[in-house]
């Protein structure tokens, strides 16, 4: 068969795909408000599918176990550092450092459990570390996540990077002021609701009413560490950064009764992994909150392709967008 040199015709519009169609794939890179990126292989969206939800596991059996630690330091200085947290009491703050310095040498009794996104459906990073050969990128519309999350009982929120290059001149409070000014107002609304509860307790007691659950004062303590767990884990080290994540995390103590009923396991590897599910629909809904599957860089687009629109008909995702903008590329 005779072989054909490309025309100038040809050229030109594999040039206008490549760069202004969104053949290069940039368009995906974009961050928007509106949708959050899960970086997954084709065993990951199946089971996704499958079992309607997302795997939240435990931070000690991430990539960078470590990553708790650093949270909780740079939390600490943030705490300790009077402009940032002025809203805080002297009693309040002398207890979360206290909680975070105890917690710096043994946190094993909280389990943190995390599901990870993105803000950017295409970081090279990304594909390497979780998709390769047959990877992918679920779009989530982002208030459909955080929705799911509240109703189950997790905190959706943005990552927040300490210091980057071009703002080590900031102060703590210029860094991370307005948001962790939110996160105190949620401990103090915490222990508010907490007390309330004490009171109630102690009145049902007095009548001897059983029905009341138990509360006691000395809960306190574990509402701050949980808190600071909580928060620690939406702090990463700049070098993510490139990442853009996005975050929903629940901190369970493994002396609840929660814990027992809850937490579950799974494999990877040789590694038997603690993990809960963060339900992505109700059971009465068939909206999973999925708008667009892009195809990472594979050496087999083709199958990978067939593949997903198989499952996108069998899990009836009539109006499922997906992108294939990777063909020549591999990680």
């Amino acid at each position: 068969m005779p072989v054909t040199p490309m025309t100038e015709r040809e050229a030109l519009d594999v040039h206008l795909h490549l760069v202004h169609m969104g053949g290069l794939g940039r368009d995906y890179n974009k961050i928007t408000p509106k949708t959050v990126w899960h970086y997954t292989n084709m065993s990951g969206l199946n089971g996704i599918l499958q079992n309607s939800c997302l795997w939240a596991s435990d931070y000690r059996y991430m990539n960078d176990a470590s990553e708790l630690e650093f949270g909780l330091q740079i939390l600490e200085i943030c705490i300790a550092h009077h402009e940032t947290t002025s809203t805080i009491d002297r009693p309040l703050r002398s207890d979360i450092l206290i909680e975070i310095a105890l917690m710096k040498k043994n946190i094993m009794g909280l389990h943190v459990m995390t599901t990870s996104f993105c803000l950017r459906g295409n970081v090279l990073s990304q594909w390497r570390a979780y998709a390769r050969q047959d990877g992918l990128a679920i779009g989530f519309r982002r208030e459909h996540i955080e929705a799911q999350a509240r109703a189950h009982g997790f905190l959706s929120d943005m990552v927040h990077y300490y210091f980057s290059d071009n703002q080590q001149y900031l102060t703590p409070d210029e860094k991370f002021g307005p948001w962790l000014g939110r996160r105190i107002l949620t401990l103090k609304e915490r222990i508010a609701n907490h007390q309330v509860a004490v009171r109630l307790f102690d009145e049902a007691q007095g009548r001897n009413d059983d029905t009341v659950p138990f509360a006691s004062v000395h809960q306190i303590k574990n509402i701050v560490r949980s808190w600071c767990a909580e928060t620690a884990a939406f702090i990463k080290h700049p070098l993510f950064e490139e990442e853009q994540e996005w975050r929903c995390v629940k901190v369970i103590n493994d002396q609840s009764s929660i814990f027992r009923q809850e937490i579950d396991h799974r494999q990877s590897g040789t590694k038997i992994i603690p993990c809960i599910n963060l339900p992505i629909s109700e059971p009465d809904s068939a909206d999973k909150g999925i708008s667009l599957l892009v195809l990472g860089p594979n050496a087999d687009s083709r199958s990978t392709n067939h593949s997903v629109k198989f499952l996108a008909d069998k899990y009836n995702l009539n109006d499922l967008a997906i992108a294939s903008p990777f063909n020549p590329l591999r990680v």
